[in-house]
C-alpha cells in the first residue's frame, strides 16, 4: 500500500508558521513559506532558522522578519543570518514559488 501525501494549502502553511513561531505570520513570512511549495519539513527547517538566529520579531499577536531577507531571486542580504541557517533553507527559497499549494 502506498500513502501519497499532497502539499500543504495556504492556510494549513499559514497555521504552521503561525504556530511554530507564536504569532500570525505577516505577508514577507508567508511568502517565504510559500516557497517550499506546501512541504512541511521545508518550511519548518525554514522558520527554524529562522527562530535559531533570532530574526523573528513578533508584537501584538503579529510575526516578522527583524533582518533583510531578499526575495524574488538574490541572496540573503543579511548577515545576522548565519551560513549554516542559510544552507537549511537551501536554493529552493530562491527560487519562484510554485503554484502546488492547495487552499485548507
Amino acid at each position: 500500500m502506498r500513502l501519497e501525501l499532497l502539499p500543504l494549502g495556504d492556510d494549513a502553511v499559514a497555521a504552521l508558521v503561525a504556530d511554530a513561531v507564536g504569532g500570525e505570520p505577516d505577508q514577507t513570512l508567508l511568502e517565504l513559506a510559500s516557497r517550499a511549495a506546501g512541504n512541511p519539513s521545508l518550511i519548518t527547517e525554514l522558520v527554524a532558522g529562522f527562530i535559531d538566529e533570532h530574526a523573528i520579531t513578533v508584537q501584538a499577536g503579529r510575526a516578522r522578519l527583524s533582518t533583510d531577507v531578499c526575495l524574488g531571486g538574490c541572496r540573503l542580504q543579511s548577515t545576522a543570518v548565519s551560513t549554516s541557517s542559510a544552507a537549511a533553507r537551501g536554493n529552493w527559497l530562491r527560487q519562484p514559488p510554485s503554484s502546488g499549494g492547495r487552499s485548507g
